[in-house]
């Protein structure tokens, strides 16, 4: 079973054939590749996911997608139990082998979504950067540690977005530029996080006690790390839909017996 809520999975999500059924359920993640489930009776449910590839499952499994964006093909074989697509965009084909209960609402199956789709990929950061440090404090100043991490990553990649509506087939989005930059189109900001932790082990008659505090974006930076991309009067504006998390401090305990 794999579940997620949020966050990105750079490469493919697939099971190993005759491996067994498994059960996926995303939400709000992005894929940077396919999912491709062969076995049959496999689950898989997607909710507003960006997948950049496409999406597969097997004999008599079971397919739910709402919201979000498949690049790709959709695909179920022979006998699946139920394909739901909810107002999800499709930008290849959706193929369904006899499946027994398949349903659409609001999904945009339209090659207009391919347009312009054939550049960076969503979770495509171009350059990234790392660095990091330690210092263990001399016993006679007791021994303390002090670890640094500072993290560079460029913003995430998006194409502006044309919302089309009064159409029959409901309303859809058109990428109205490349997705990434320099190439014509758009990256959110950049963002750099700084870490910091400092800990001290205490010797005690039944054990070792560890303090740990850990500062968490040091620089308390706010960086917008997605932006919106529905194209409006606004878009220049650079509107963020994500900002970056502010400082925080965790204090913990470890202990060792």
């Amino acid at each position: 079973m794999l579940q997620a809520a949020g966050g990105v999975i750079y490469h493919d999500i697939w099971s190993e054939y005759m491996g067994g059924p498994v059960t996926i359920t995303l939400d709000g993640t992005a894929v940077g590749g396919d999912i491709d489930l062969p076995d049959a009776y496999c689950t898989c449910t997607l909710a507003g996911v960006t997948i950049s590839g496409h999406v597969k499952v097997g004999p008599h499994s079971t397919l739910a997608i709402t919201g979000g964006v498949i690049h790709q093909d959709v695909q179920a074989q022979q006998g699946a139990a139920a394909v739901t697509i909810n107002g999800a965009q499709v930008g290849g084909s959706v193929q369904v082998q006899n499946s027994g209960d398949v349903g659409m609402i609001g999904a945009n199956i339209n090659g207009n979504t391919a347009i312009h789709a054939a550049n960076r990929i969503f979770v495509d950061r171009a350059f990234v950067g790392k660095i990091q440090a330690a210092y263990q404090a001399p016993s006679t100043w007791g021994g303390f540690e002090v670890a640094s991490v500072a993290d560079y990553l460029d913003g995430l990649v998006f194409a502006r977005q044309l919302l089309v509506t009064g159409l029959p087939q409901g309303p859809f989005l058109v990428a109205t530029t490349v997705r990434g930059s320099p190439e014509g189109g758009n990256r959110a900001q950049y963002a750099i996080n700084w870490n910091l932790r400092v800990s001290r082990q205490f010797g005690i008659p039944a054990g070792r006690l560890t303090v740990i505090v850990d500062i968490l974006n040091v620089i308390n930076a706010a960086q917008r790390l997605q932006e919106s991309d529905l194209s409006s009067p606004s878009f220049n504006l650079r509107l963020p839909v994500s900002i970056q998390p502010p400082r925080s401090v965790r204090l913990s305990f470890l202990y060792d017996f």
